[in-house]
């Protein structure tokens, strides 16, 4: 059908042309559900804690939320109607260059992935790439859903570090070491001069 459609609460609403010429009152109802079905969206989209675009078959930004305007520290303009390519940078875009790919042939694709993003440096990314299929059942574009894990990374190559820095120390030639459960007092492990 070509007559305009969307969804609201999992019920999908239908104007006929007709209807919504000879009724007055039901083009006003249509004209406001589109409205608040909007205004909802652009809510979404500002306050989801994540990065949210949406990229045409051109690999163009199409749409971006406040979050990733400001992720990049670029004005709406700056992006908007730009290649992904250009706005990530070249380095990002051949990491992320074959999971868009799989995703514009229609298969939705997730990565995680270290990146120098430019003006902001090292950062670690985890998104998903999601193919928007037309009525038809043609890939249109990709809805584009990434978060920047980058403290997260961090914290645990932190721990890593402790832990590396700990196990040295405990491994340490010539200094017999030993791991107890304080709780109990029973030996968890001990070190190879403890052995000798």
């Amino acid at each position: 059908s070509t007559e305009p459609c969307f969804q609201y609460e999992s019920q999908e609403i239908r104007f006929s042309m007709n209807e919504r010429h000879s009724h007055p009152a039901s083009q006003e109802a249509y004209s406001s559900e589109i409205e608040d079905q909007s205004d909802l969206l652009k809510d979404v989209m500002a306050l989801a804690p994540v990065f949210i675009s949406y990229i045409g078959l051109d690999n163009r930004y199409k749409v971006v939320s406040r979050h990733y305007l400001e992720y990049f520290g670029r004005p709406l303009d700056q992006i908007i109607g730009k290649e992904m390519r250009e706005v990530i940078g070249e380095e990002a875009w051949s990491q992320v260059c074959p999971s868009m790919q799989r995703a514009f042939h229609g298969e939705t694709t997730s990565f995680q992935a270290r990146f120098h993003i430019p003006d902001r440096g090292v950062r670690w990314s985890q998104g998903t790439y999601t193919p928007d299929f037309d009525s038809a059942g043609a890939v249109r574009g990709v809805v584009v859903c990434v978060n920047d894990i980058t403290e997260q990374m961090r914290y645990e190559q932190s721990l890593k570090d402790k832990d590396a820095f700990y196990r040295s120390i405990f491994e340490s030639p010539g200094v017999a070491n030993t791991e107890a459960d304080p709780k109990t007092g029973r030996i968890l492990r001990v070190n190879r001069t403890t052995c000798e």
